[in-house]
């Protein structure tokens, strides 16, 4: 019985020390704001949207729908959860669904389509989508905490593995962290 008592405790106070860190409903709704604010500098209307699962995820759906799961906001702290969000807006600014389609109307066009291409021109969004949240983050002057999210959100296992539609982790990076260190914007 004091064995069984002494796990609960410990769970219990995992629960509460993670939960401590994490995005508030507050802080996650002023993030939604600000990435609504920085959608009109770009005359975009993107709007964020909090989805009640217990998957970990993120995206941007036709260049103006961000879906961030709560399960993903309740393991980021507000900097991460931020950096993530800004990365989305990214996606939707830069109009990567736009520039997919246009880019698989002419391949199809042209019969010259590839796997390969594609996986590198999503791939290549992402890249795209790290360096703009980057740059919002260091023009708004707010810590860049896309490199420990991106750790958080995908296990170690995998940090090294190229996906085809995403940049292995360790690389992203390693290109973020390039631009957190160059001085200005």
């Amino acid at each position: 019985m004091k064995k069984i008592l002494r796990i609960s405790i410990g769970i219990l106070l995992f629960i509460g020390l993670q939960s401590a860190n994490a995005a508030s409903l507050e802080s996650t709704q002023k993030i939604f704001d600000e990435a609504r604010g920085i959608c009109k500098i770009y005359l975009k209307k993107c709007e964020p949207h909090l989805v009640i699962s217990n998957q970990w995820q993120a995206v941007t759906h036709k260049e103006k729908d961000i879906y961030i799961t709560s399960d993903l906001v309740k393991a980021l702290t507000e900097d991460e959860l931020r950096a993530v969000i800004y990365h989305e807006v990214g996606h939707a600014v830069l109009r990567h669904t736009t520039r997919e389609a246009n880019w698989l109307m002419s391949v199809s066009a042209n019969k010259s389509y590839t796997k390969e291409a594609h996986y590198n021109l999503r791939r290549t969004h992402e890249y795209e989508a790290d360096r703009f949240a980057s740059y919002t983050l260091k023009f708004t002057r707010r810590p860049n905490h896309l490199p420990e999210a991106l750790f958080k959100i995908v296990p170690p296992e995998y940090w090294n593995v190229e996906f085809p539609t995403h940049p292995s982790v360790i690389d992203r990076v390693h290109k973020i962290k390039i631009i957190i260190d160059k001085g200005g914007i």
